[in-house]
């Protein structure tokens, strides 16, 4: 049985034509064939490296900013202390400097607020919470409730505002 073998691929070394039973053609035409399903490998490879490159900077950018609308709540409430303890100086100042490096942190992170007070309503920016009867034009921000804030260009917390209405349509 061994000898079998060996005699047979020796025989196969002898005339390698014959095992080969395709056409310098047809070898050309797989090859074609075989080079253009890699080159498809190759671009899907590549579109699946990007788009989950993508996707992670997306999820790291989302949480991100959920944790920052949670900051700015505390900032909010450390705004609200400073306004409300203007007797005790040390207090005062204690809290004035944990807000000044809050708000130093979010701002290296490119958080911006946004001035909202005489701006026209835009409820891409403004979430209306009330009419006030004004002489300002109508649809213009007169009050401001709770911050809005950006991060880049991102709107993370739209601004509570208070827009006017013309006096006379409040008497209708």
């Amino acid at each position: 049985m061994i000898s079998e073998n060996t005699e047979k691929a020796k025989s196969d070394e002898q005339n390698p034509e014959e095992t080969i039973q395709t056409s310098p053609s047809e070898a050309e035409q797989r090859a074609q064939e075989y080079l253009g399903q890699l080159q498809r490998l190759q671009a899907e490879f590549d579109n699946y490296h990007k788009r989950v490159t993508h996707e992670r900077g997306q999820i790291s950018q989302r949480a991100k900013e959920e944790l920052i609308v949670q900051l700015l709540n505390i900032a909010d409430n450390l705004e609200r202390a400073l306004q409300a303890t203007g007797k005790n100086k040390d207090i005062v100042q204690g809290v004035t400097m944990i807000f000044n490096q809050l708000m130093q942190l979010l701002h290296q992170e490119g958080v911006t607020s946004m001035t909202v007070i005489g701006e026209r309503f835009n409820p891409l920016y403004h979430e209306a919470l009330t009419r006030i009867p004004s002489n300002e034009e109508e649809h213009t921000v007169i009050e401001e409730f709770q911050k809005g804030y950006k991060i880049h260009d991102k709107i993370i917390r739209h601004a509570k505002v208070g827009v006017s209405i013309q006096e006379e349509q409040k008497n209708e």
